[in-house]
């Protein structure tokens, strides 16, 4: 939440965001760049029916991808 607007705008641009799943500090900045948000609390409990286990699944090369963006700092 503390990072400067225009690198916020840099790294969804560069990832090429379609969707976002934000929490509520998130949510209103991501969607201020045009992209439809998921807020992660609204899913709270509706999906406690699916299993925690890797699902067998075949992916191809134009699936959709969850991408976790880090710094590479370790913060340290």
């Amino acid at each position: 939440p503390d990072m400067p607007s225009q690198r916020f705008q840099q790294i969804l641009q560069f990832v090429g965001a379609k969707r976002c799943f934000c929490d509520a500090t998130t949510e209103q900045r991501v969607a201020a760049h045009g992209i439809p948000t998921i807020n992660l609390a609204e899913l709270e409990g509706q999906l406690d029916y699916l299993s925690a286990a890797a699902p067998d699944l075949d992916l191809q090369a134009d699936d959709f991808a969850y991408v976790i963006y880090t710094s590479g700092s370790t913060g340290t």
